[in-house]
């Protein structure tokens, strides 16, 4: 009798083992299929990146070229922030019909008055046109993103 517990116990096993690879051989082929949907998920995100990385490039070459255009600009001569006309005087006295106007405190004083201010000017348009130059680049990058057919 024991000799039949033991080929029951036996036939157990195999089934047992023959069970446990049918699962396995099951699982593998599981994830057979769904390493295929990742694969092509990955090279969705890699051609995804790859677009993205060329729209960065892309709007980078568009900013420095527009700064590169600006700053060959020829530059304007110079610019003269006249000398505030003397104060006109001022007393007791009130004002007599035969005087002159009082002035308004800003007069030409010819091209020996004031500082030349040309250099602030220029500095201050160069930064405006930079900054303008690079909101240019960001909104063509951001046109770029908008236009992609999976967004």
């Amino acid at each position: 009798m024991s000799l039949d517990y033991i080929r029951a116990g036996i036939a157990a096993v195999a089934v047992a083992l023959v069970l446990a690879i049918g699962w396995v051989v099951l699982s593998w082929r599981d994830d057979a299929r769904q390493l295929e949907g990742l694969r092509q998920q990955l090279q969705d995100e890699r051609a995804a990146r790859s677009l993205e990385i060329e729209q960065a490039a892309t709007a980078g070459r568009n900013y420095h070229d527009e700064l590169e255009t600006l700053r060959a600009r020829p530059a304007v001569g110079p610019v003269r922030l006249c000398s505030a006309a003397p104060a006109a005087p001022t007393g007791d006295a009130a004002s007599r019909a035969d005087d002159p106007p009082a002035t308004a405190g800003v007069g030409l004083q010819g091209t020996q008055g004031g500082r030349d201010i040309g250099p602030d000017l220029d500095a201050l348009a160069a930064r405006c046109d930079a900054l303008t130059a690079q909101l240019r680049a960001l909104q063509g990058w951001e046109r770029a993103i908008q236009d992609e057919p999976d967004r």
